[in-house]
């Protein structure tokens, strides 16, 4: 999904009202659709995460509890995925995660192979599924695998059955598609800001947009370390995972 030139608001809830009635599928690979996926009030939302979990952390998670379902303007055009959760694991073991981002692996060539015949799905780890169902999804050449990786994995049969309910609200739509606008003028805005200030000789823009993002990333670091402080986490495995010094950890 990508929006071609800028529109206004109204065009935008135009287009959103368009693409729900065609049935046109959300991209899960933009942060907000993954949120509104595994978010929703709906079983096949509320299990796809619950087997995402499972599969990710490789422990069976028996219960799913979704803390923090808002998307805070401050990270409207940001890259990051964060969704704060509270699972408790069949063994009784409770425990808060927080999802930020997750890498994904290359997928190209395994994809490549699955269609040379040289490699089989079921020889896949459960995050190279997952993965593949979210970088494919939406490609209708890459169907017959989507397609049959939801006959395998009742976790993505889950999710692609919840992005097919939500890809049929166009409020769902009209968030994305704001959300995509946003990401646009703010690229815009900091081209503009750019080159003015390469005309003057200065760059103030960037300057102003890297201070402020610097500084949130920097309070995402020490909120990061004061969580795995309180988990009893050595100071030296907090420093190497965070970035913040032995120093500044141990004030926090």
């Amino acid at each position: 999904m990508s929006l071609k030139f800028p529109l206004s608001g109204r065009a935008i809830r135009r287009l959103a009202r368009k693409y729900a009635a065609e049935g046109r599928i959300l991209d899960v690979m933009l942060d907000i659709v993954f949120k509104l996926l595994f978010t929703a009030n709906d079983d096949d939302s509320r299990e796809a995460l619950r087997l995402l979990l499972s599969d990710c952390t490789h422990r069976s998670v028996r219960n799913v509890q979704v803390q923090n379902n808002e998307i805070l303007p401050e990270y409207l055009t940001g890259k990051t995925v964060r969704l704060d959760i509270h699972v408790t694991f069949n063994d009784g073991e409770q425990a808060d995660l927080e999802i930020i981002i997750y890498e994904m692996p290359k997928l190209k060539k395994v994809v490549k192979a699955y269609f040379e015949g040289k490699v089989e799905l079921k020889n896949l780890s459960p995050e190279q599924k997952w993965c593949i169902y979210f970088r494919y999804k939406g490609n209708e050449k890459m169907e017959s695998l989507i397609q049959e990786l939801c006959r395998q994995e009742e976790g993505i049969m889950r999710a692609d059955r919840a992005l097919s309910k939500i890809s049929r609200d166009q409020e769902k739509w009209a968030k994305a598609l704001f959300r995509e606008k946003a990401a646009m003028d703010y690229s815009s805005g900091l081209y503009a800001a750019g080159k003015a200030g390469e005309e003057r000789g200065i760059a103030t823009g960037y300057q102003r947009a890297e201070a402020k993002y610097t500084k949130l990333l920097e309070e995402k670091d020490r909120e990061n370390a004061r969580k795995l402080k309180a988990y009893g986490d050595s100071i030296e495995k907090i420093a190497s995972v965070t970035g913040l010094s032995p120093e500044e950890i141990k004030k926090l």
